[in-house]
């Protein structure tokens, strides 16, 4: 397996995406990951890579690393 480091990709405070109200990600269906409790309003891609998908209602974006880990970066 690879390593693959993430940047954040907006400033705010770090937790566990367990601590998150929404049940699809506190209880992990999505896969691990982290949450941030944003204090600035400014996404950016946490790595290098290729967007494979926004969603329509913009609101998700799911990236490919340049190692082939998929990422999705959700706001709400």
């Amino acid at each position: 397996m690879t390593r693959v480091e993430l940047a954040a990709p907006i400033a705010g405070w770090l937790m566990s995406v367990r601590g998150v109200p929404d049940p699809v990600f506190s209880q992990e269906m999505m896969g691990a990951g982290s949450a941030i409790d944003p204090t600035e309003g400014k996404i950016v891609s946490p790595c290098a890579g290729a967007v494979l998908l926004v969603a329509p209602t913009r609101h998700s974006v799911t990236l490919r690393t340049d190692e082939g880990a998929e990422i999705l970066i959700h706001v709400g």
